[in-house]
């Protein structure tokens, strides 16, 4: 388990394959997972902080239940959300 905090306007956390440059890896033979698949930015907002999921998959990320398709689409996190990948 990791915990990864977000102090700082943006503040990057990746999760695919290339253990080079995720900081969650989930293994080179991850089905469904790209090198990048995606990553939790945190951004400025007019005058609030948000975090921000893009997907840069070629596969597509399950959102609360449903599909983040469009690749480098943009969607905000709020708590209690859910991301899947592969």
């Amino acid at each position: 388990e990791k915990l990864f905090s977000f102090s700082s306007i943006g503040d990057v956390v990746r999760i695919g394959r290339d253990k080079r440059v995720c900081e969650i890896c989930l293994g080179a033979t991850a089905q469904g997972v790209s090198r990048v698949h995606m990553c939790i930015e945190l951004k400025q907002q007019g005058s609030k902080l948000v975090l921000l999921s893009k997907d840069m998959s070629t596969y597509g990320s399950g959102f609360n239940g449903g599909e983040l398709t469009v690749e480098n689409r943009e969607r905000e996190l709020h708590p209690g959300d859910t991301l899947q990948v592969g």
